[in-house]
């Protein structure tokens, strides 16, 4: 019963927050997302600190895939092995996908680094549903929320080309994991089921959007690097924690 009442509880917010985005008004992109602070072009390359930045993620994002595909791999981890290598899978295009928007930033681009985004936070969500819940749960939940993830991001983009541009359903997406996150962990004692790494993920991802909102001061401030780029040093941390939490799990 006490089980049941923890599901309902995590399964009525995010219904709640799923209708509530209908009565929010439609959320436009801001024309000058695409402005950053270091626009520097180092040897020919537009923006290179803002591209090189995302490094990190290819890196990590190669190393949890080949750690997931391992066959020296703990029981535990073997339950939720899928949802983990779709979000290193997500890490790695991350790198790629963003590095190739800052090589060229507008609307088209930013689909190709919105959308792996959209779906690392998905399958670190079922991940720790696989953890923390049911590996079942997890698996069963991972196919259906990575098609919502990828569609959220294409349905902000055809919106911006009908000229009615809608982020709200990409918000929900992204940002709706980090607020269930806290929630099972608390529900479900995530320190004893492996995942106390997530609240370290949670923090540095916390300072990561901090960072991007300082883009231009930061930038003014240490001249070499801006805002945005800290953003993903600290966004590829926070992968780097998922990585080598991981690995503390394999056999």
């Amino acid at each position: 019963m006490i089980s049941q009442q923890k599901s309902q509880i995590i399964v009525g917010i995010a219904l709640i927050s799923s209708i509530a985005m209908f009565f929010v008004e439609r959320i436009r992109q801001d024309s000058a997302y695409h402005l950053f602070a270091d626009n520097r072009a180092i040897d020919g390359i537009p923006n290179l600190v803002n591209v090189m930045s995302n490094l990190p993620f290819v890196v990590v994002g190669l190393l949890g895939i080949r750690l997931c595909l391992t066959a020296n791999i703990s029981a535990s981890l073997q339950k939720s092995r899928r949802p983990y290598l779709v979000f290193f899978l997500g890490v790695m295009l991350t790198g790629f996908g963003s590095g190739y928007y800052h090589l060229l930033p507008d609307n088209f681009t930013l689909l190709w680094d919105r959308m792996p985004l959209a779906v690392l936070s998905i399958a670190l969500f079922c991940a720790v549903v696989s953890d923390c819940i049911h590996p079942k749960i997890g698996n069963r939940l991972l196919l259906p929320l990575i098609v919502l993830a990828i569609s959220s991001a294409s349905y902000w983009y055809y919106s911006e080309l009908m000229g009615a541009g809608d982020l709200r359903p990409y918000i929900l997406i992204q940002f709706l994991p980090m607020l269930l996150l806290p929630l099972i962990l608390w529900l479900y004692d995530g320190n004893r089921h492996g995942c106390a790494f997530v609240w370290s993920v949670l923090g540095v991802y916390v300072l990561a959007r901090i960072a991007e909102s300082l883009d231009a001061e930061i930038y003014r401030y240490l001249r070499f690097i801006s805002g945005h780029s800290i953003k993903h040093l600290l966004a590829g941390l926070s992968t780097w924690i998922v990585y080598t939490a991981l690995k503390k799990r394999t056999a």
